[in-house]
């Protein structure tokens, strides 16, 4: 919904832009200021009480009626900028007939807000936060139209004001000066394409090779934060709006590169090796293998621009480095000793399928060792398997060979992973439904699977979300 302030002055530009968003052109949808102008608005302040007799009050206040009564009598013919006023079709002299009452307002309302924040510890910001939205009030014209009507009256006031002002001290009166003189000498950026920030970043997620598996827990994360932002960003209450500098296109390639290269430098088979970890090498040399080949014909017939050119490079880089390293490293790990640094394969499960599945005695014990495995090979949130090998073997023996004196274990996952989990229970009752229970009633036996095992979970919460459809996959 648009601003009740904002007035549209181009139809077509504002239906172009709703068009594009609705068609999936853009992930943003921006509108150019030359297509509306802001109105200005009421500027308001908590506690304010305008003066007695106001504005006859002094001289200082009639003055400034008597300058905005002037101004309003030559305005719109009061500068050339203005002077295009006049020829613009959407503009009505009528519609600010108000501007020396707004004026003399917001001005009576600053001076208000300097006189009870100039002492407190927080001064400087509650000030030019105000000041702020006291400038955003006179709202804005199209570029090529002048400044918002009657705010060149508002910093002359305004800067007589505090000059004038004995209780302000000195200090305090330059930084404030500085800021109303420089409010409109600040750098004036290239406006940023933020549609081209989202595609160099969704750019940059496809590429990354997150289908090895040791990448592959980082990618729910990574896909849904965009850095959009350069800096943190900092409310200003009287606006009720949080601001920050958008990223530029260099800053956001320039970040890609330094995430790129932290990524591989901390996560790789080396660092896999050094941990003990390293239990699979084949396995991983394949999908390295793969991943580079994948990246290769993804950018067979591509020309990459720059902003992707500095992170392609150190991919390239990687893989060729991880790929030497796997086929020298695999042979030793392979002939280590059980004493050596490298684990020992193994089952998971260190439990013999002879003992057979006292849970359910149609199924073979391997069958739910193979189901429930994933939960050694799937990372949570923190990056961290959801159970540990350990873990899985005596939950194994507790709930399938029953051992029941062994403990409940407790699942590494967050609060909104829980259904996740369930959704791998409700699985094996799916499963076991068809293939070895031979009905459908044993759906109480299969949620008690996972609350008689393990810590933390309310029975009746998961009767009334077994089933429910998780969007990940296992």
């Amino acid at each position: 919904m648009l601003n009740r302030n904002i007035h549209i002055i181009k139809p077509e530009a504002m239906l172009n832009t709703l068009q594009d968003l609705n068609c999936g052109k853009v992930h943003v949808a921006q509108l150019s200021s030359d297509a509306f102008t802001i109105q200005h608005e009421a500027t308001t302040l908590e506690g304010y009480v305008r003066p007695e007799n106001f504005p006859a009050c002094c001289g200082y206040h009639t003055n400034i009626v008597k300058s905005a009564n002037e101004f309003m009598a030559k305005f719109p013919q009061c500068c050339p900028s203005h002077q295009n006023l006049l020829s613009a079709p959407w503009f009505k002299k009528s519609n600010y007939t108000d501007i020396p009452d707004k004026l003399l307002t917001t001005l009576s309302h600053t001076e208000h807000h300097i006189h009870h924040k100039i002492n407190e510890a927080t001064w400087y910001k509650d000030i030019t936060d105000f000041f702020e939205y006291a400038i955003s009030s006179f709202g804005q014209l199209p570029e090529g139209f002048g400044a918002p009507v009657g705010l060149h009256l508002y910093f002359y006031h305004l800067d007589y004001y505090i000059k004038d002002r004995k209780e302000i001290p000195s200090n305090k009166k330059k930084r404030l000066l500085d800021y109303l003189n420089n409010y409109n000498k600040r750098e004036v950026l290239d406006p940023t394409d933020i549609n081209k920030l989202i595609e160099t970043y969704k750019k940059w997620v496809n590429t990354f090779p997150f289908e090895i598996s040791y990448f592959s827990h980082l990618k729910p994360l990574l896909e849904k934060r965009i850095p959009l932002l350069a800096e943190k960003a900092v409310e200003n209450p009287y606006i009720g709006l949080f601001k920050a500098k958008l990223q530029t296109l260099k800053g956001l390639v320039s970040f890609l590169v330094g995430v790129t290269e932290k990524i591989l430098s901390e996560i790789n088979s080396m660092i896999l090796a050094e941990k003990g970890l390293l239990t699979d090498p084949e396995k991983i040399r394949l999908e390295v293998v793969n991943a580079n080949r994948r990246l290769e014909l993804k950018h067979l017939n591509d020309r990459p621009g720059d902003e992707r050119r500095q992170y392609l490079r150190i991919l390239k880089q990687w893989f060729a480095g991880e790929k030497r390293y796997l086929k020298e490293v695999t042979p030793l790990l392979d002939k280590l000793s059980p004493a050596g640094t490298a684990p020992k394969k193994e089952n998971p499960v260190d439990i013999n399928d002879q003992t057979g599945n006292l849970f359910c005695n149609a199924m073979p014990l391997q069958v739910a060792i193979d189901h429930f495995r994933v939960f050694t090979e799937q990372k949570s949130t923190n990056g961290k398997p959801f159970l540990t090998k350990k873990q899985l073997n005596a939950f194994i023996a507790r709930a399938f060979c029953g051992q029941t004196t062994i403990v409940k274990q407790t699942f590494n996952c967050s609060s909104r992973e829980k259904l996740f989990i369930v959704k791998r229970f409700h699985q094996l009752y799916s499963l076991a439904a068809g293939r070895y229970e031979n009905t459908t009633q044993c759906t109480p036996k299969y949620i008690k699977l996972l609350t008689d095992n393990f810590t933390n979970w309310n029975h009746s919460a998961i009767k009334h979300n077994f089933g429910n459809r998780v969007k990940r996959n296992w």
